[in-house]
């Protein structure tokens, strides 16, 4: 019996990073595998020409499935994303053909959880400050200053995978977690011991408050002015979900006033402009969307969907099959 063709479309390197040479063996196991040779994107004709033949697509971050792609594909059975958001495919396409989705998100849970953390830690006792002090030759020994993470209140706004995790990182903290989420169960709130409340409250009272939500059309925006203002004075806001969650021009707004800190790895735009004022402020913390960025999360991400494509063609469900109903609510980008 022939083995299914399955067409990876990642650059070389991406690819090593993603599979190692066990997941590889693995797939090359159950399949018939069309690499692509170089450290670049295929074209779009390059896929074209070679999606016709194949059961199986194997894709990744910036790798664009357009809907011309999907109908060429006339015996495509499944698509796998080596990572969460599948904005880069175009599913429309996908789910009208009946085809199978399947994606790797919960490969990235604890590195954004513990990147968050790390986030808190440092913008609660202001640590960057004191640290680019100290490389400019200055540094105050006396001065008195920041919060202990210990004993806080700590806002969260949604309580799904990452903020699960992040809650179990915090109890050694013994921190009070406030938390919204209108679509989580309540039966997860009372497992992980954390306090259901609104964003207004989450924002009046915390100490801290970390974003955590998917980016999808009722939480674009959904960090106005008005809650920011609700801050109390340095107070901190983490974001390492998506920016465009928080009303960037609000956030600068209180941002420049020094009364409150913010701590963020995501942005409107991405990357983010050499001269944006973000880049200037003291009282700001930025990394390059870092949060879920390590060998070890990408590895498990390409492991995920090797072990989805087993499933599937040993006649399987894959244990990360997506619905368009997921999808809807999941970050696109």
């Amino acid at each position: 019996m022939s083995k299914p063709k399955v067409l990876v479309l990642l650059p070389m390197a991406y690819r090593k990073q993603a599979f190692s040479a066990e997941d590889e063996t693995l797939l090359q196991s159950f399949a018939e595998v069309i690499y692509n040779p170089w450290n670049r994107n295929f074209t779009e004709e390059e896929i074209a020409e070679r999606i016709r033949i194949v059961e199986g697509v194997i894709c990744g971050w910036h790798i664009f499935l357009t809907r011309k792609h999907i109908e060429l594909a006339q015996n495509l059975r499944i698509i796998g994303q080596v990572g969460g958001a599948v904005g880069n495919i175009d599913v429309v396409a996908v789910f009208s053909k009946g085809i199978i989705m399947t994606n790797a998100s919960g490969g990235y849970i604890q590195a954004v959880a513990e990147f968050t953390l790390a986030m808190l830690i440092c913008g609660v006792r202001e640590i960057m400050s004191d640290y680019l002090a100290m490389r400019e030759g200055l540094g105050n020994y006396s001065v008195v200053k920041g919060k202990e993470l210990y004993g806080a209140t700590v806002g969260l706004i949604g309580l799904g995978k990452v903020s699960s995790e992040l809650v179990r990182l915090l109890r050694p903290f013994k921190v009070h977690i406030l938390v919204c989420d209108p679509y989580a169960p309540q039966s997860r709130f009372h497992q992980l011991k954390v306090t259901k409340s609104d964003i207004e409250t989450i924002f009046s009272q915390s100490d801290a408050v970390c974003i955590l939500t998917q980016l999808y059309s009722e939480t674009r925006g959904l960090i106005s002015e008005k809650e920011l203002r609700l801050m109390k004075d340095r107070a901190l806001l983490v974001n390492t979900a998506r920016g465009p969650i928080v009303d960037e021009n609000a956030l600068l707004r209180e941002l420049r006033t020094g009364r409150i800190k913010a701590a963020l790895d995501v942005f409107h735009q991405e990357p983010l402009p050499i001269d944006h004022e973000l880049r200037s402020l003291p009282n700001v913390i930025i990394t390059p969307h870092r949060a879920g960025m390590t060998p070890a999360t990408v590895r498990r991400h390409g492991r995920i969907i090797v072990n989805d494509f087993l499933r599937f063609f040993s006649g399987k469900e894959p244990r990360n099959k997506l619905s368009m109903e997921q999808i809807e609510k999941m970050t696109s980008i």
